[in-house]
């Protein structure tokens, strides 16, 4: 019984320190590159600003702006993220209508990515789901951008909504390479990412 608790206690280490290697691994990334490009572009425009074109000073002005989004938004995930595992998020059950709620989240992606193509199939007549509205709309967004991220945007994006009994299915398919079945499961997992190398580009 001793080794068994002594043995527990040590896969629990481990996979402590896997999942903080993996963690500031994640952050080192995410953090560094809008980072740079933010730092870069300011040094540029304080170096050089009155010798470059107007057009020049508005690019740089753009990349600021976007890196510091993502910025945000990565922040923004890491504080919702701790708030989900902590249990201080409820989700809301309230009438949502889903049409207009996909085109929000397609507008929301093509703000990142103007190139995605998002097909659109929804039942006729279908009634309003009960759902957090806020919650619904980050987990198709979610699956919009690691769609746009890793199948690219040379195909579209589908986006289903079928009625199903008394609930409402919402798929997302998009035509990449997909996920080796034996790592389907890992996908859940946080900071999970498949072997380094694959051609997909890295982050959290």
């Amino acid at each position: 019984a001793r080794l068994v608790r002594e043995n527990a206690k040590v896969a629990v280490a481990q996979e402590g320190e896997k999942l903080q290697a993996a963690l500031l691994s994640s952050l080192s990334h995410d953090l560094r590159t809008p980072l740079a490009s933010i730092t870069g572009a300011v040094t540029s425009l304080r170096q050089l600003g009155e010798k470059m074109s107007a057009e020049t000073r508005a690019d740089l002005l753009t990349s600021i702006e976007e890196e510091t989004g993502r910025l945000t938004r990565f922040v923004g995930n890491l504080f919702d993220m701790t708030r989900i595992e902590s249990g201080m998020v409820k989700p809301k059950r309230e009438p949502v209508e889903l049409e207009p709620l996909i085109g929000e989240v397609i507008a929301r992606v093509g703000k990142l990515d103007p190139a995605l193509e998002v097909e659109t199939s929804i039942a006729e007549a279908m009634p309003p789901a009960l759902a957090d509205a806020q919650l619904l709309e980050q987990v198709l967004f979610n699956l919009l951008d690691n769609a746009r991220k890793y199948a690219g945007t040379a195909e579209p994006v589908a986006i289903y909504v079928r009625r199903d009994g008394d609930m409402a299915s919402i798929s997302v398919t998009d035509q990449g390479r997909g996920i080796p079945g034996d790592e389907l499961e890992a996908v859940f997992e946080k900071f999970h990412r498949r072997a380094r190398g694959d051609g997909r580009p890295a982050g959290t």
